[in-house]
């Protein structure tokens, strides 16, 4: 049996990496689960953390830092080592809020060469929505 490459899910201790998370294991994807406190460590602010937390993951699913832009350099990186696809939660209504710092990351995410997928759910549907309705996952 030959293994299923590996999905890095970014900020997986998080309210939606861990639904993200929890839903592909439960269907029998391999997840490489990486934040700031979780086995697999990954800091945005960290460099050093970035290469080992991809591993060779061949997807990745990530979410814009809050407060800051996602970095270039690690998007990059992804895509050198070896990460094909890239799925990036953002909003639906960053044009609206004129959030310049999630059109940057579209942007980004757009543009780096591999399948690119933008997640833009209602604007409302926010973190204390998620944390009470836990069917959504």
């Amino acid at each position: 049996m030959t293994s299923s490459p590996s999905i890095l899910i970014l900020g997986a201790s998080g309210t939606t990496g861990r639904r993200v998370t929890r839903l592909l294991r439960g269907q029998g994807h391999t997840v490489r689960a990486a934040s700031r406190h979780s086995d697999i460590r990954f800091d945005w602010t960290d460099s050093s953390t970035w290469e080992a937390a991809l591993g060779a993951s061949s997807r990745l699913y990530l979410m814009a830092p809050h407060e800051q832009p996602i970095p270039a350099e690690f998007v990059s990186l992804a895509v050198s080592r070896s990460v094909r696809r890239i799925v990036l939660l953002s909003s639906q209504a960053i044009e609206v809020m004129g959030d310049e710092r999630l059109m940057a990351a579209e942007r980004l995410v757009r543009g780096a060469g591999v399948e690119w997928t933008l997640v833009r759910p209602p604007a409302d549907l926010d973190n204390r929505h998620l944390q009470s309705h836990d069917s959504i996952s």
